[in-house]
Parts: C-alpha cells; structure tokens; sequence
C-alpha cells in the first residue's frame, strides 16, 4: 500500500531543519521552491557545515519537484525511492548520497559532487551530469536513458546490469568502471557520435558481457587500444540473430598489466 504523502511548504521544511528535525519521509515538498533565493539559505548552509551537523537527512519516498538547490552543501542525504523532477543540484556537494530506486527525471547535478553516491536501480531520464564527479559511485540497474554524463568523473564506478540507451559519455572518465551485463543502445544515429566519443574507458572490466544495440556503439570510446581489439559477436536466441551484439574482448600480446 502505497503511503500517504505529507505535504510541506519550502519555509516550513527549512524551517524544521534549522531546528533539528531530520525525519522527512515521503513529504510532497512546495513544488518549484526556490531554496537558493530563500532568506535562510546562507543560515541553512552554514548549519549543514557546521561540527554539530553530522546525521543523515532522511528524504526517503519524498517527492520533489522543480526544487532549485544549486550549490547545496548537504553530506548526508538517504533519499531512496524519492521522486525528484526536474530539479536543480548544479555544483552541488552530495557525498554518500543514497538515492538507490529514485526517479531523477529531467534534474541537474551538472558538476555535483557525488562520490560513493548510490544511484542504483535509478531512473535516469534526460538527468544531466555534466563535469559531476561520480568516483566510485554505485549505478547498478540503472535506468539512464538520455542522460548526460558529458566530461563526468566516472572513475571506478559500479554500471552493472545499467541500461545506457542514447545519452553522451563523451570525454568522461570512466577508468576501472563496471560494466558487466550492462546493455548499451543508440537510438537515433546522431547520438552515436557522442555516447562514447573519446571517453577513457581503460581498465573497464565485464566488457565481454556487455550487451550492445550496434556494432558502431563503443567505436569512437578509448579502450585500451594498444592492448586489446573488441569484435561484435552477434547475441543468438534459438539459432537467430535477435539484432543485438556482445562484445568479445581480445587481448594482444600476452596478459594487460
């Protein structure tokens, strides 16, 4: 059964903050709340800094819509299952966050901070991550379907089992990541020049069992290039070609250091 919502007013909610309480579970927040150009956004900030500041803020199920935050400086956030459109987290500090099973549709962490993040199980429709730092952040089973992680800090991340379809991982680092069992497919041929245009994929682990829509998918991406060769070997169901490839991945010259 699904919880009822509590709805709240950006005054109130900063409000309960600055007085202590940390328990917002499935609140349905002011929608479109500007809490950059709230008058206690300066205070709020200089709390969520300060020594006494260190427990989580619990937003789990909440929902959050067209709330603007850019810049937020907020360590401990555990926000899974949160409902958050269209918002915006740009230059925000969100170490650790936990937003496992969120919904992030449409909002913008462009250059956020969000090492160790979880993001699994995420839906990650048209997000923007541009130039976020996303080290060793979880985003297995994530859905992320035209999102942007342009530039990003992708190193060491966890994409198993991810869904990457469209969307641009140009000039992202994305040294040492996961991506076994991850299926990655371009929609519109356009989007193929910029998914994995340049993108350092060194060190990526799982690449054999990856799943990809296109033989031309991961061709513009660096991998490795003076080490191994990639050929696509079509995926069979019941003898028949199903129109998707596996990636075979082939070493050269003896064992990768």
């Amino acid at each position: 059964m699904t919880r009822k919502k509590t709805r709240i007013s950006g005054e109130e909610f900063v409000g309960k903050i600055l007085n202590g309480e940390r328990d917002f579970s499935n609140i349905y927040l002011e929608k479109n709340f500007d809490l950059n150009g709230n008058d206690a956004f300066t205070e709020l900030q200089e709390y969520l800094r300060s020594p006494g500041y260190n427990s989580d803020l619990e937003l789990r199920g909440a929902t959050l819509i067209g709330l603007k935050a850019n810049g937020i400086y907020l360590p401990y956030l555990n926000a899974p299952f949160a409902k958050i459109y269209h918002s915006q987290f740009s230059g925000a500090h969100l170490p650790k966050t936990n937003l496992c099973g969120s919904v992030l549709t449409g909002s913008n962490f462009n250059f956020a901070k969000l090492w160790n993040a979880d993001l699994s199980k995420t839906r990650l429709e048209r997000t923007q991550f541009k130039e976020a730092e996303l080290n060793e952040a979880n985003l297995a089973e994530a859905v992320c379907r035209g999102t942007n992680f342009r530039k990003a800090e992708l190193v060491g991340v966890n994409l198993t089992k991810s869904r990457l379809i469209s969307g641009d991982f140009s000039y992202a680092d994305l040294r040492d990541a996961d991506l076994s069992e991850a299926y990655i497919y371009v929609i519109h041929s356009t989007d193929r020049r910029t998914l994995f245009k340049e993108t350092d994929l060194t060190g990526v682990k799982g690449l054999e069992s990856v799943f990809i829509g296109k033989k031309e998918d991961l061709g513009q991406a660096r991998i490795d290039r003076k080490e191994i060769k990639l050929t696509m070997v079509p995926d069979l169901y019941n003898g028949k070609e199903t129109g998707v490839y596996h990636v075979r991945y082939n070493f050269i010259g003896g064992e990768r250091k």
